[in-house]
């Protein structure tokens, strides 16, 4: 499997704003109330939210593509951007996003082993 993955800048802001809607509705909402789902998408993924965690330096978006086709992303949180404090050298996965069409291709199994291998380049002690 070809797999390559890119680390988010500004630049990616629009193109990450529609993967992660379009991933997240796929994902969820069937499962919701209609008004709150709608309420919900245009809050957590408005773009100034998605720019803000973005800009972030304490975040870290990472597109992943498999054989140079788009196929979902992850986040990453270190220091304050984690939604948990639990430890001072802690890496947390928040988002593993993989868009509907490419499910079950083991790319989040992919985007795992990433993960990993970032946590350890940042000599995480835990992830």
């Amino acid at each position: 499997m070809n797999f390559s993955f890119k680390k988010c800048n500004i630049n990616d802001l629009d193109r990450l704003l529609e993967v992660s809607r379009t991933a997240f509705i796929d994902a969820f909402e069937k499962d919701n109330n209609p008004d709150d789902f709608k309420d919900y998408i245009n809050s957590a993924f408005s773009k100034e939210n998605i720019k803000t965690e973005l800009t972030n330096p304490n975040s870290l978006f990472y597109f992943t593509y498999h054989n140079d086709i788009l196929v979902g992303y992850f986040k990453l949180n270190q220091k304050e951007a984690q939604t948990e404090q639990l430890h001072h050298n802690k890496l947390e996965l928040e988002r593993i996003y993989v868009l509907n069409k490419f499910q079950g291709q083991q790319i989040g199994e992919q985007m795992l082993f990433k993960t990993i291998e970032i946590a350890e380049s940042k000599n995480a002690s835990f992830l």
